[in-house]
């Protein structure tokens, strides 16, 4: 995983591009003091949890981009996240904990609202994460990935049908030749592993694929391979 952002010593460093942040654990502690009895620990949690979503989110970029240059997305990423995280970690300030403060005249209603906004916050750091993902994604691939469906506008399109259309005729042919080898042992009265090994060498079939074939779940009475598994 690439690492742009390091925790060392109750310190969270991030350097990414132009910008660079240092959060201190101390310095947020207080945002937890009325929610738990060790708001050190949660003030360390924190850290560690930013610091891992943006060190995933970097190399998720970086292992779509390749060759180009991934560090504006990471960037533009970084500094809108680490706002988001700080504007949650506010929002957790205002909630309380009447364990921590005590039950005497708890502010129950209000402190309802508080929450409903801190989890809106909270929630705002996934959604975050998961939109500039798909952005990246779009940007890294504007024709879609190869596990995408094929678009029309893709200059390659004819040449990603005709190689789907192969696969799957060179599929079809393997599932058939399995399932010949299959009859045949089946005659013979081999075992599951003698089945599965023959299949293996003889049509280039993984072993799991293979076995899918041979071994019959409890639902199933007859061994082989249908269209189900032409994509194996």
């Amino acid at each position: 995983m690439m690492k742009i952002a390091i925790v060392e010593h109750r310190s969270l460093a991030i350097v990414t591009g132009t910008f660079a942040a240092n959060i201190a654990a101390k310095d947020i502690e207080h945002q937890f003091d009325a929610l738990t009895h060790f708001p050190n620990r949660r003030a360390n949690a924190e850290l560690d949890e930013l610091a891992h979503r943006l060190n995933e989110f970097a190399g998720y970029v970086v292992g779509l981009w390749c060759a180009l240059n991934p560090e504006p997305e990471i960037e533009a990423f970084t500094r809108r996240h680490v706002e988001l995280t700080r504007r949650y970690w506010t929002a957790e300030g205002r909630c309380m904990n009447w364990f921590i403060t005590g039950p005497a005249r708890f502010p129950v209603a209000r402190n309802e609202k508080w929450m409903k906004i801190s989890d809106a916050r909270r929630a705002d750091l996934a959604a975050h994460s998961a939109a500039a993902r798909k952005a990246v994604k779009r940007k890294a691939f504007p024709h879609g990935a190869d596990d995408d469906p094929i678009r029309s506008g893709d200059p390659s399109a004819l040449q990603r049908v005709l190689a789907k259309i192969e696969d799957l005729a060179l599929s079809i042919d393997k599932m058939k030749a399995a399932n010949s080898i299959i009859r045949r042992m089946e005659k013979d009265g081999a075992d599951d592993a003698a089945m599965v090994a023959a299949i293996v060498a003889r049509t280039g079939l993984s072993a799991d694929v293979a076995a899918r074939g041979v071994v019959l779940a409890d639902w199933q009475w007859k061994r082989g391979f249908d269209a189900a598994y032409t994509s194996g």
